[in-house]
């Protein structure tokens, strides 16, 4: 992407490993500047590690330089940056800003962590170095885009309707809409909104199923007939949906599931459950295709509730839980090649409406859940990254009349 201004060609290549690197040399003699971004090899989930933005020059810049970079934040949570980086929170996107640059090497250091729910590829887009230009002079801009970062065992499903990084809670009411109550990252609620209508049948969301660049979430629904329609985000800044499209029939009286990628190939897959309680994958393409059915489990019907959480042990793998008539509650760990490990017994008395997984929705890297009593009451269950509960919260009422969509 070669461009011209103020006198200095831009041209971008990429290092060997995760070192990428922008080159901008002078027309003549001069300076020659180096942008390079590095990346570590690899970033499980709750693992930290860093990001290290660099210039080199030649000779000093006297005018200010800006650098800017977005972070995929469903996927990655900075914890630390320098101090003259501000972050934009729903973008996630950084912005450095230096009054110049002296010759040698300039490094900005970013402290990051993967989370435990996430996308299992994703990006750094939209890296750019600025020279703010003097008055009349047009900018100088150079971006790395959709350029692979990491490639870790973040698979999980995020519950991210409106891509602003934060597990959001998505319900249908009795008028057949479809509610995006937005999560604060915090484990509780900024606006709510209706992002869909006519939905008689019943939704899934089995995370990013289309592996288009903006990682929202998007909607499977399965209508009376046993048709699942693909709905995919059409405006990630508020969670609309796009047109429908049918991608697979035969599912009436089925239980279908979101797990997120359960065979660890990338792409976000759905499982069903048939009326004779065998479990079958459907495994997804990343294009709204699914492959055919493929068995899985057999004797689930016994099973009351199924739920997706996402990574709920903090393994790197999706995993199922499963309440049986007992109102107890089992962990089924997935083991990231489409099948189980050991099933773990973590609850008691889960005699509740309903329980969804809902992501990371307290903004600690783990996967929650949320259960919906028969008082309406919606209480927090915040999960501990390795398989058990931290202290639930109620964070809301009046909920008996929805129904929450996992």
């Amino acid at each position: 992407m070669p461009a011209r201004a103020h006198g200095v060609m831009v041209s971008a290549a990429a290092a060997a490993g995760l070192l990428l690197t922008l080159v901008l040399p002078a027309e003549g003699a001069g300076q020659v500047t180096e942008f390079t971004i590095e990346l570590p090899e690899s970033l499980g989930p709750g693992e930290v590690g860093a990001i290290t933005v660099s210039t080199t020059l030649t000779d000093p810049i006297e005018e200010p330089v800006a650098i800017t970079f977005d972070l995929p934040r469903r996927a990655l949570a900075l914890l630390d940056a320098p101090d003259n980086c501000a972050l934009d929170d729903f973008y996630y996107r950084i912005r450095c800003v230096e009054e110049g640059l002296p010759s040698g090497v300039t490094s900005h250091v970013f402290s990051i962590a993967g989370r435990s729910v996430g996308h299992t590829d994703y990006y750094l887009v939209n890296a750019t170095l600025q020279f703010e230009p003097s008055p009349g002079d047009p900018p100088l801009a150079s971006a790395f885009d959709d350029m692979l970062v990491l490639d870790g065992e973040l698979n999980g499903r995020q519950g991210d309707l409106d891509d602003s990084g934060t597990a959001d809670v998505v319900a249908q009411d009795g008028a057949d809409r479809l509610l995006l109550y937005r999560g604060d990252g915090l484990g509780g609620f900024g606006p709510t909104s209706v992002v869909g209508t006519g939905f008689r049948g019943r939704i899934v969301l089995p995370g990013d199923i289309n592996s288009d660049i903006d990682l929202a979430d998007d909607v499977i629904y399965q209508t009376a007939s046993g048709a699942l329609y693909a709905y995919p985000t059409k405006n990630p800044a508020d969670g609309t949906l796009g047109r429908g499209v049918l991608v697979l029939t035969g599912f009436t009286n089925w239980t279908v599931l979101g797990p997120g990628d359960w065979d660890g190939d990338g792409n976000s897959d759905l499982i069903g459950r048939s009326p004779g309680g065998q479990l079958y994958l459907f495994a997804g393409n990343g294009n709204m295709t699914f492959d055919g059915a493929r068995l899985i489990g057999t004797g689930w019907g016994a099973f009351t509730l199924l739920v997706t959480p996402g990574d709920f042990d903090g393994d790197g793998h999706v995993d199922l839980i499963g309440r049986d008539a007992g109102s107890r509650l089992l962990l089924y760990p997935g083991t990231g090649a489409g099948g189980f490990g050991t099933p773990e017994l973590i609850g008691l008395r889960w005699s509740v409406r309903s329980i969804s997984g809902v992501g990371d929705f307290d903004g600690d890297l783990d996967a929650d859940l949320v259960a919906v009593y028969t008082s309406g009451q919606l209480v927090l269950y915040p999960g501990d990254g390795a398989g058990g509960f931290e202290t639930p919260t109620s964070i809301g009422h009046g909920w008996g009349s929805l129904r929450v969509v996992g």
